[in-house]
């Protein structure tokens, strides 16, 4: 039998002997999920602003291990949306602007894989790699074209962007207190994400926010811390 079989076999032996919990957990985030930005370029201007859900749902999954070790699973929602302006000077052929503002919202689904360790009694606290997915943005733009030979113009467009790096890649921190009611542990929490690889690299749009924090309340369902 080959050395990987007899691991896995192990490892699915110890995870069904140990306590496990799931439950769901709501929260809010403290900072802005995508931060807003100005730029441009010859005879362009482009700038953004953020407006954030403020809001985070999702499930978790834990096993117990030795040593007040543990390792958690979450799979946590967000709603996320922008709004961002362009205005373009025209100077050859013809003269004047062609100006557009857009409304963009979309999707985002985090999955932090969680190394969870107990100092004390109630007390624990969590890191490991962390995953950003931004998924089903659609975008509708007002746009006025006002040129000298041209004329002037004006138009609605609905359109989905899609998103040539839609992943974030990074690490997350959390600190947390464990009140168990019976076989139900009720769990506050405070964490900190840093994303080291950001979606929507060379997007023109609000790029994600680098460092996050978030509120959580967690609520898990047997097994034990």
């Amino acid at each position: 039998m080959r050395l990987s079989t007899i691991i896995l076999l192990f490892c699915l032996r110890v995870a069904a002997a140990e306590p496990r919990g799931v439950g769901i957990k709501i929260g809010v985030p403290v900072t802005e999920n995508l931060q807003a930005g100005t730029g441009g370029a010859t005879h362009e201007f482009l700038s953004s602003a953020t407006k954030t859900r403020r809001y985070t749902l999702g499930l978790t999954s834990a096993i117990r291990l030795p040593a007040r070790l543990g390792v958690e699973i979450d799979g946590l929602y967000r709603r996320v949306n922008y709004d961002s302006s362009r205005v373009i000077y025209v100077s050859a052929n013809d003269a004047g602007t062609i100006s557009s503002w857009s409304s963009a919202a979309g999707n985002r689904l985090d999955f932090p894989v969680l190394l969870r360790w107990s100092p004390g009694r109630r007390l624990y606290l969590t890191g490991g790699p962390a995953f950003a997915v931004y998924y089903g943005f659609d975008q509708r733009t007002h746009t006025i074209q006002n040129l000298r030979i041209a004329g002037y113009s004006e138009g609605f467009t609905t359109t989905s962007e899609p998103f040539e790096h839609p992943v974030s890649k990074g690490a997350t921190f959390g600190l947390g207190f464990d009140a168990p009611v019976g076989r139900v542990h009720v769990k506050p929490e405070l964490r900190y994400s840093h994303w080291i690889s950001a979606a929507f690299l060379g997007v023109i749009s609000p790029q994600p926010t680098t460092n996050e924090v978030e509120f959580l309340l967690g609520v898990e369902f047997g097994g034990r811390r």
